[in-house]
């Protein structure tokens, strides 16, 4: 009752643990509470092995830790798959547009990934299609200047004594 006297003598609830009582020889400590009764002058006190009070806590602590492992673990792969999914099609399309840079136009830019790298990759074949055309269609082009600026070339030369102004290669 020493434990407690104290709480008893002035009626104010509490908790305290205390050494083993005599004839417990495990060595397991108590936790001993109090609370004072309002109709009577008595109280109400309990005593347990504090193995046995904090069974309940201690197998919810266990079960919420052993939860928070696991959810962690599952967050981890999801966030390692998902970076992967971005990672792996945007390195691709850095080697691709590394090409392109090169003057490389030869062979599509396949669209991979998903939402945002996909549509970029849609956007890197659209520009590498448009630059090969371009690089395709720009001798052409060249070419039907030249021959338009040679046809008139006689009628800007005639004033001049060789008959010509210019050398057009």
């Amino acid at each position: 009752m020493s434990v407690i006297g104290g709480l008893v003598s002035d009626r104010v609830e509490g908790v305290d643990e205390h050494s083993p009582v005599d004839g417990d020889e495990t060595g397991v400590e108590h936790i001993v509470a109090y609370a004072p009764l309002s109709s009577v002058p008595w109280g109400v006190v309990l005593e347990q092995r504090e193995d046995t009070a904090l069974a309940l806590p201690n197998r919810l602590r266990q079960r919420v830790l052993i939860i928070a492992a696991a959810g962690l673990a599952v967050g981890l792969a999801m966030g390692w798959v998902t970076s992967r999914q971005v990672v792996l099609p945007l390195a691709r399309l850095t080697g691709q547009a590394r090409r392109i840079a090169e003057g490389n136009l030869a062979g599509p830019i396949a669209p991979e990934g998903q939402d945002e790298v996909r549509r970029l990759a849609v956007s890197f074949e659209t520009m590498r299609g448009d630059s090969r055309h371009r690089s395709v269609n720009l001798p052409i082009g060249a070419q039907n200047l030249r021959s338009g600026f040679v046809s008139a070339l006689p009628s800007w030369s005639s004033g001049t004594e060789s008959g010509a102004c210019c050398s057009i290669r």
